[in-house]
């Protein structure tokens, strides 16, 4: 089996700048995605030596994962109703094929811990401008108001086009930082965790996402659970007051007492019209994007605020690609789950990093029952940079433990008779004289 290849520096640039473009903006992180597949490219043409696959790779499984997955959805797009919106709707699943490209980066990168710190300091940063927007009410990158929350307070939006997406992005951010927080090693690390996990939670707060709210709720719960002893009694009783003192603010108790009416929401009607809609074609759904164009025949009537899509990402598959695209989507996530479970058997560090990209993973989760987050293409790739650097944990210490070379070229190969003169070489140096038959511990009993 070939040893990995040792790792570079250069795989940390495209992960910072991608870090970078999650806050800022969407065209930034793709062109680092696309510059760090060119690189990898490059880098393995030019060794012409591509290592042999590993049982312990982060990638094990994945490749047929993903497989399954795009062979469902193709046949989902050739079973439509209109065969030519859905492939041009295809192109919405494309952000998939991101999340192996940056397991690849992080296991080429000599220390992926560092994009993850640049990664929660952007998400600071952007979640202190979010709380800024929360209580000023402008956004100064497009020059215009926000929206006005009934209590008090404004809608932050940060960076992005709407309030939704920026707390998708930000519950990604909170719930990785809390894992290094409450699973981290004691230290400046764990107090700085701390910090960075408290100005991304303030954005996540002042977006006035409820869904992403929930799932922030849902990924706390899981980490407070994974301790032990009386750290789990601290972390319950942290969490009770953090959200106590989130309930006071203005608005946002306001905001969370709308979910008490859910039946009378517009998001409730959508889900009954997606329902409809499944319904009529289970198998295999009625085609990618079909959820706009269907909408007018199935709609439960009432008020709606958008009809885009359900506003669920198990019923927005569901609808596009019936009962077979759910069984893909769940094999997926199973896969995801499964291995961000497994890598928190490692060091503490690779621990702490696992168990936030678990609580990111089931936020994300949580959050999508209320929204689609799957498609939203900024929390989708925060999220595959926080499942990466998770399945990604403590690899480090498995390619320095990997088995030694075995050359791919025989002629690479050192000659068995070398081999052998080399050890009777060592055994007349340590006064032994040649090796024989006769050294052996049989013959001297």
């Amino acid at each position: 089996m070939t040893r990995p290849s040792p790792p570079s520096d250069w795989p940390l640039v495209p992960l910072a700048v991608f870090s970078l473009g999650s806050f800022t903006g969407i065209a930034i992180a793709q062109s680092a995605l696309a510059a760090g597949a060119v690189l990898l490219f490059i880098e393995a043409w030019a060794k012409r030596r591509w290592p042999a696959p590993q049982a312990a790779s982060p990638v094990t499984g994945l490749v047929s994962v993903l497989v399954f997955y795009f062979s469902v959805q193709i046949l989902a797009v050739f079973l439509s109703r209109h065969v030519a919106r859905s492939v041009a709707c295809l192109r919405g699943d494309l952000p998939v094929l991101f999340l192996p490209l940056l397991i690849l980066l992080a296991m080429r990168a000599r220390r992926p811990i560092a994009a993850l710190w640049i990664f929660l300091a952007c998400g600071a940063a952007s979640g202190l401008y979010g709380a800024w927007q929360f209580l000023f009410g402008l956004d100064l990158y497009r020059a215009r108001a926000l929206e006005a929350l009934p209590g008090a307070g404004f809608m932050a939006v940060g960076n992005m086009g709407g309030h939704l997406t920026y707390g998708g992005v930000q519950l990604i951010a909170t719930l990785l930082g809390m894992g290094l927080f409450l699973h981290g090693s004691k230290g400046r690390a764990r107090s700085t965790a701390g910090l960075l996990t408290l100005a991304a939670g303030s954005g996540l707060v002042g977006s006035a996402a409820r869904t992403a709210w929930i799932g922030a709720a849902a990924g706390t719960c899981l980490l407070v659970s994974l301790l032990d002893g009386r750290k789990r009694l601290a972390g319950w009783a942290g969490l009770a007051a953090l959200a106590a003192g989130a309930l006071l603010l203005p608005g946002v108790g306001d905001r969370l007492g709308l979910l008490i009416r859910a039946w009378d929401l517009p998001r409730a009607r959508l889900w009954e019209t997606a329902l409809r809609m499944w319904a009529d074609a289970p198998l295999f759904g009625g085609g990618l994007g079909s959820f706009k164009t269907l909408f007018p025949a199935y709609k439960v009537e009432g008020l709606y605020d958008s009809t885009i899509h359900p506003h669920n990402d198990l019923l927005n598959v569901a609808v596009h690609s019936g009962a077979a695209g759910v069984l893909a989507f769940g094999v997926l996530w199973v896969w995801i789950l499964r291995s961000l479970r497994r890598r928190r058997k490692g060091s503490d560090t690779a621990r702490a990093v696992a168990s936030g990209s678990l609580a990111a993973a089931v936020g994300f989760l949580v959050a999508g029952m209320g929204q689609c987050y799957f498609t939203d293409e900024e929390p989708m790739m925060a999220l595959w940079f926080a499942v990466a650097l998770g399945v990604t944990a403590g690899w480090d210490s498995q390619r320095r433990a990997a088995p030694m070379d075995i050359p791919e070229d025989p002629a690479d190969a050192e000659p068995m008779e070398a081999t052998a003169a080399g050890r009777q070489g060592k055994a007349r140096a340590a006064g032994r004289g040649p090796l024989s038959h006769g050294d052996s511990p049989a013959a001297r009993r």
